[in-house]
């Protein structure tokens, strides 16, 4: 009986997958340019960052919602699987299925955050 070992070298594609993958981001929130308001008035992007920080000129406290949807217990661990299947796509040298799956991760996130205005926690 003998024992074959072949050497892989894989590290060109895997490097080329983390080089494209890490120049994307998942975003979640309201972006300003989507507005469908008159630019002389406030936008929904300067409302969200009013609620979540507060103003206290305007004495509003704090009403933050997209830190505290996406940190949700079950939110958060649902996010963090579906961040592992990207990395294992990445290391598999699969940077589009990686990057498709980074845009069901920031779907998915986006779904928690508007669910969060009726979530009772």
């Amino acid at each position: 009986m003998s024992i074959r070992i072949t050497k892989m070298d894989n590290s060109a594609a895997l490097y080329k997958a983390l080089k494209e993958v890490s120049n994307m981001d998942v975003l979640v929130g309201v972006p300003a340019k989507t507005t469908n308001r008159n630019t002389d008035e406030i936008n929904n992007a300067q409302l969200l960052a009013i609620h979540s920080a507060g103003s206290p000129l305007s004495g509003l406290p704090a009403r933050p919602v997209l830190e505290p949807a996406i940190n949700a217990q079950g939110n958060k661990e649902k996010i963090a699987e579906q961040l592992k299947i990207v990395a294992d796509l990445v290391m598999s040298g699969e940077p589009t299925q990686a990057k498709q799956q980074l845009r069901k991760v920031g779907l998915m996130a986006e779904g928690m955050v508007k669910d969060w205005f009726t979530d009772p926690r």
